[in-house]
């Protein structure tokens, strides 16, 4: 799927929005821990292909600017800190 996408939208364009996750992410629920970043094709990509550490994928995050910034109190900034659906529904 992601080839689909980067053929509709064209590669630097999906190079932006594949990188810009990151501080998105960092920035609106906190840094990516080795868990979390092995759910995410970004930072499995920068870290296995792009030879990045995690201290360096979450240094790309504080660093750059967000394109999305959540209001602090939002609900959707809260389900940042769940690992697991059900703590998530009891919100």
């Amino acid at each position: 799927m992601p080839d689909e996408y980067a053929d509709r939208v064209g590669d630097e364009e999906f190079i932006r929005e594949f990188v810009q996750s990151i501080p998105d992410y960092v920035q609106n629920f906190g840094e990516f821990d080795e868990e979390r970043s092995s759910m995410w094709t970004v930072t499995r990509f920068l870290m296995e292909q792009m030879n990045y550490t995690l201290d360096e994928v979450n240094e790309l995050g504080r660093t750059e600017v967000p394109e999305v910034e959540l209001a602090r109190g939002s609900a959707w900034r809260a389900l940042g800190q769940h690992r697991k659906i059900s703590s998530a529904l009891a919100l």
